[in-house]
């Protein structure tokens, strides 16, 4: 597995992809060590050091969780069944503005809260707010969000 473009076949002193975005050596951005090393010895901050374990059997597929929902406007009761993609790691929960057009959801803004994925990238902004309810498709469970 080559540390750079994390594909097999050849390592990272053959690869041709571009070196680190941080640091300018030949192992990939995502690999990079943010810890800062002082001159007399390494100091490690343990609630700060971030570990990537990377793992590819097919390149062609990912899997990703998710599950068939119903999405309410709890104020007026309209319903639509929509598939959640699930991430235990996300401190947030989002729906796209036509879903939120589509149940007639009333939304207030907000300052812009820019969405950030793998390698630090902002992959999309933020700028409404709204309180869509969470219904189970299996079972009586239900939620409203806020």
């Amino acid at each position: 597995l080559c540390m750079n473009c994390l594909r097999q076949g050849h390592l990272a002193s053959d690869c041709r992809m571009g070196p680190c975005r941080d640091c300018k050596k030949k192992h990939n951005s995502l690999l990079h060590n943010h810890l800062e090393v002082s001159n007399n010895n390494a100091s490690l901050d343990a609630e700060n050091e971030s570990i990537v374990n990377f793992c590819n059997q097919n390149p062609g597929q990912i899997l990703l969780s998710t599950a068939l929902i119903e999405v309410s406007n709890p104020v007026t009761s309209q319903k639509v069944q929509v598939r959640a993609l699930l991430d235990c790691g996300s401190q947030s929960s989002f729906i796209s503005k036509t879903l939120k057009d589509k149940l007639a959801l009333k939304s207030n803004p907000i300052d812009t809260l820019k969405v950030i994925g793998i390698g630090n990238n902002c992959s999309i902004k933020a700028v409404e707010s709204c309180n869509p309810q969470i219904n189970s498709l299996n079972s009586q469970f239900k939620i409203a969000l806020s």
